[in-house]
């Protein structure tokens, strides 16, 4: 439950609280101007009562006929109580008690309130008072103030009230013999005033009120509703907009933000960061499309967060790149920096595992930097740029591992910042030229090259691509580099077809898996052929294992329709990469090329010799020829040859050269 909700449930709370103590306190009111009028109207009536009597015991009393409801009063002891009148007609005497006891009784019958006098001590029985006159006339005693209660009198309420009744100088005349003075309480006049109009009245302006109070109260409760929705709305968009700036919105991880911000808390004496990126990303988001992208990054994502979260911080900067923030490693130890490269190639291990997505597994590879940080000598925020910087140069290494930073690497990444540099402008001057390495077999006939780019720098002389090709990878520029190049072997095809001497050869170029991508590759190769007459039966592309990482039937296509041309294919660094053999077997391939790292040590490692025979095995059976690369000993070239292998290309027979040089050592016919 979020805190405006808690809010919200106070607030009706109280809005409930504060709305039923209203309608309590109008309640409370509504009977006290209940009770008020019903003893104004009593009051009323004991006023107009005493009026009365004062009236009629001003005049004595009144002479009406005696009847059977009123006879002549046998507790009046005056002269003159019964006369006859000259008519003959007799009379009696009504005295003002009894006078206003009549009219009270006839009142009483026709409105069914009635007003009593009683006494302590009556001359009348009829006045003798009963239990509650009784308590009234009492308590005249102690207080000359008017009493009252609410009572009921055959199952109806009604208000009792009861005024004390002073001796004035009329009543000495039949009150005199009781022993009163003037000013003596005699007794007390009551009034019984029905409270059934008042109550219902009450009652009614009660329904009014809890109406009014219930409307009131639901008016407030929508409109405490529409505040705590419209709250609610506010407070998501708050966290959405929170989560926003602090997550990423595709795979749900820290962004680079709140990974700075955790960066820079406190941590212990030591803290390792170790940051990730999905090699060749680019050409898997430009081949296979974005939707494929993203959800490899989600599956990466997924993978980091349930190997790692529980007990590291783990964010996604940017991009395929991510990071992992570790503060501890097994057993609670400080951060060491073997601990964290052991660390590091577990995390390569479990994440360069296949990846389900779409039904079908992608193998990828990541390029990792790890960092150690000394929080005592050195500021948290440069955590994140070491960590880069050796990410960078695992990348710059060939991808597909991992280097722990250390401070010369700041120094290199000077220096490729001033090489992204000139790299740009080589290109645009063409600073660039192809050298070539002879391709032989086993009776040392030169039957063709390999085209290998150099670049003329201004300042620093040839150099080889190894130094610069990362470069154009990362950069985009391999795109430009590379039609370079394809157009440029092209040229020299077709001048080597104006030589015998020259016409047999063919001539491999490497190709990037960028490169390979581009939509219009198949148009860039034939256009290249076209306008330099090159026969296409003479080029060889070469394609890197890398490719298969996307759309493997995209790049069968294409092979297919270049094939079709006549341009022949060769697999370089087999062995070294992604290579399927349900895929190997449906590539329309020509030649399989062993990579020179089974070749370097092939004279004393079984194992190379076991993976070089392979090889070769494999390439007879699928009826494909096999070279082997890196060859510069005669015992590399015998153990090869024993294996099945006949071609060979490497520093035994002739390093790269320039066209010039290459084109010496082939004999003349």
């Amino acid at each position: 439950m979020t805190s405006t909700t808690h809010k919200f449930i106070l607030t009706i709370t109280l809005w409930s609280v504060l709305a039923a103590a209203s309608l309590g306190y109008h309640f409370y009111s509504l009977w006290q101007a209940t009770l008020q009028s019903a003893e104004a109207a009593a009051s009323a009536t004991l006023n107009k009562d005493l009026s009365y009597r004062n009236w009629a015991n001003s005049h004595g009393g009144i002479y009406v006929p005696p009847t059977e409801r009123t006879p002549a009063n046998p507790y009046l002891n005056v002269p003159e109580r019964d006369v006859t009148t000259q008519s003959g007609k007799a009379l009696t005497l009504l005295n003002p008690a009894y006078m206003i006891r009549e009219i009270q009784l006839y009142y009483g019958d026709q409105y069914g309130s009635k007003t009593v006098i009683t006494s302590l001590n009556p001359i009348n029985p009829y006045n003798i008072p009963d239990e509650w006159e009784q308590k009234a006339l009492e308590s005249f005693e102690i207080k000359v103030e008017k009493y009252q209660s609410l009572d009921k009198i055959d199952n109806e309420p009604y208000l009792k009230m009861m005024v004390p009744f002073i001796v004035d100088e009329n009543c000495m005349k039949c009150h005199a013999q009781q022993g009163y003075k003037v000013g003596d309480i005699r007794g007390g006049i009551a009034t019984y005033l029905p409270m059934k109009s008042f109550l219902e009245r009450q009652s009614k302006r009660r329904i009014e009120l809890s109406l009014t109070h219930l409307i009131v109260w639901i008016i407030g409760l929508l409109g405490f509703i529409l505040a705590w929705r419209h709250q609610t709305k506010l407070d998501d968009a708050g966290k959405r907009i929170e989560r926003l700036a602090l997550y990423d919105s595709l795979t749900h991880l820290p962004n680079r933000h709140l990974v700075n911000q955790t960066l820079t808390a406190p941590h212990p004496a030591r803290a390792g960061l170790v940051l990730i990126d999905i090699d060749n990303f680019k050409l898997l988001n430009d081949t296979l499309g974005h939707h494929f992208g993203d959800k490899l990054l989600y599956a990466v994502a997924k993978r980091l967060e349930t190997h790692y979260s529980s007990a590291h911080f783990v964010g996604r900067l940017s991009g395929d790149e991510f990071v992992i923030l570790c503060d501890q490693l097994k057993n609670n130890a400080c951060i060491t920096e073997q601990s964290l490269v052991d660390f590091t190639q577990s995390l390569l291990e479990k994440m360069s595992k296949p990846y389900l997505i779409d039904q079908r597994d992608y193998q990828v590879t990541f390029s990792a930097g790890c960092a150690v940080l000394d929080t005592k000598n050195q500021n948290p925020s440069q955590l994140l740029k070491f960590a880069e910087v050796a990410m960078y140069q695992a990348k710059y290494s060939g991808r597909n591992t991992y280097k722990l930073f250390h401070q010369d690497m700041l120094a290199l990444v000077s220096a490729r910042t001033w090489l992204e540099k000139d790299l740009r402008t080589a290109v645009l001057e063409q600073h660039f030229e192809l050298y070539y390495q002879a391709q032989v077999d086993s009776n040392g006939y030169i039957f063709g090259a390999e085209a290998l780019i150099r670049w003329h720098h201004p300042k620093r002389g040839l150099l080889n691509p190894v130094t610069f090709l990362p470069t154009a990878e990362e950069t985009g520029l391999i795109l430009t580099i590379g039609q370079w190049v394809l157009t440029r072997a092209c040229q020299t095809l077709n001048q080597w077809q104006t030589d015998a001497r020259f016409a047999h050869l063919t001539l491999a170029v490497n190709v990037s898996a960028h490169q390979f991508y581009q939509a219009d590759f198949i148009e860039q190769v034939s256009l290249a052929l076209q306008t330099t007459g090159a026969p296409a039966n003479r080029l060889k592309l070469e394609l890197t294992e890398s490719l298969f990482v996307a759309d493997i039937e995209q790049v069968m296509q294409k092979m297919s329709d270049l094939k079709s041309l006549g341009i022949q294919f060769s697999l370089d660094d087999f062995g070294t990469g992604y290579s399927s053999l349900n895929y190997l077997k449906r590539l329309p391939l020509n030649q399989l090329k062993i990579d020179q790292s089974f070749v370097k040590d092939i004279t004393h490692n079984h194992n190379d010799v076991s993976i070089a025979k392979m090889i070769i095995t494999l390439a007879k059976e699928l009826e494909l020829n096999v070279i082997a690369e890196g060859v510069e000993q005669i015992e590399q070239q015998q153990i090869l040859a024993q294996l099945g292998c006949y071609c060979y290309q490497g520093f035994l027979y002739g390093r790269p050269q320039p066209q010039i040089e290459f084109e010496k050592t082939i004999p003349y016919l």
